[in-house]
């Protein structure tokens, strides 16, 4: 990682306030050290003082959160305008799994950002009730079938017909 002399001199004032501040969250010993690395220009210890901050999500994760939320939400749409289909309301797979927490984690991070922090797909959200979105187990293979049959189908205003919610449903894992 690259940081400017500019960029190093607001993070090392921002660990000189941390420190003043007495922070529970940071360790005095924790901000001497990111403070004389970044003073020094320790490029390869960077990281150290940069732990809490993630990468930034590829473009590839958060537009296949984003397919699967859609896909989910008008599937929950169906289920809501198709009472009477019973078997769809009792297949497990018809409410959003979520995605696995030991593997999918920035998938999963996403989506519950998407669904409990900004309030979008509030459908899926009122269908799971107070789950977690961890399928526990390994979810992406079988997402990335479904989105592929998505984006390659039509769904006029993503109402989709029985047909369709099973075909999407029924897509192999792997």
């Amino acid at each position: 990682m690259k940081l400017t002399k500019a960029e190093r001199w607001i993070l090392i004032n921002q660990c000189e306030m941390l420190r003043l501040m007495k922070s529970d969250r940071w360790h005095p010993e924790q901000l001497e050290r990111c403070i004389t690395i970044l003073q020094n220009g320790y490029e390869d210890w960077y990281d150290e003082c940069l732990e809490e901050v993630a990468d930034p999500l590829s473009k590839d994760v958060s537009q296949l959160v984003y397919d699967i939320l859609e896909i989910y939400q008008a599937i929950e749409t169906y289920k809501r305008t198709h009472p009477e289909d019973r078997e769809m309301a009792k297949r497990h797979d018809a409410t959003f799994p979520g995605f696995d927490g030991n593997d999918e984690c920035e998938y999963m991070g996403f989506a519950v950002f998407l669904i409990d922090t900004m309030g979008r797909y509030q459908e899926i959200a009122k269908a799971n009730g107070a789950d977690n979105y961890d399928s526990r187990t390994p979810m992406v293979p079988k997402y990335r079938n479904m989105a592929s049959i998505w984006n390659s189908s039509e769904h006029p205003m993503r109402v989709l017909s029985r047909v369709q919610v099973l075909r999407l449903l029924n897509v192999p894992g792997r």
